[in-house]
């Protein structure tokens, strides 16, 4: 739900992102390299879900309120994540979003965003079930990332 969910929200945010919303993306990604360098998940976190409701916030309440939520829930797994895996600190699908909405870009940025979170969601299943499945997600995935290019009239 959350890949699907937060993926739209990108798309309906990327082109109301702000200079000021930004500058505020880039201290939130430098907030969390600090942090992933120290090795610190409580301080590391806090940046980390700012980032990701700095992406979408243009999108509106609503759609925040929801991904709060679902980011709420994914907390669990994402503590398996980083305490497990040596790439849950890597902070370059982050920035490859950043520069992706940097350029206005709305299709690269959700795509991003998606591969971002199903990455994550595939290393947590193989971590907690090693050969999951994942069907519904790698179908998630191809949905949100094969939209129809829009017509222009």
């Amino acid at each position: 739900m959350r890949v699907a969910l937060e993926t739209e929200a990108m798309r309906l945010s990327v082109n109301r992102l702000q200079p000021e919303d930004i500058a505020a993306l880039e201290g939130r990604l430098a907030e969390m390299a600090h942090f992933a360098e120290a090795k610190d998940y409580e301080r590391w976190t806090l940046p980390h879900n700012a980032f990701h409701r700095g992406l979408t916030a243009p999108a509106g309440e609503r759609y925040n309120a929801l991904l709060g939520q679902l980011s709420d829930h994914f907390e669990r797994y994402r503590r398996v994540h980083i305490a497990r895996s040596p790439k849950a600190w890597l902070t370059i699908g982050h920035r490859e979003i950043l520069d992706a909405c940097k350029a206005q870009d709305r299709e690269l940025s959700a795509r991003l965003l998606a591969e971002h979170l199903s990455a994550t969601a595939f290393d947590v299943m193989e971590l907690l079930e090693p050969g999951y499945d994942g069907a519904r997600l790698r179908q998630t995935l191809e949905d949100v990332s094969a939209r129809p290019k829009r017509r222009r009239s």
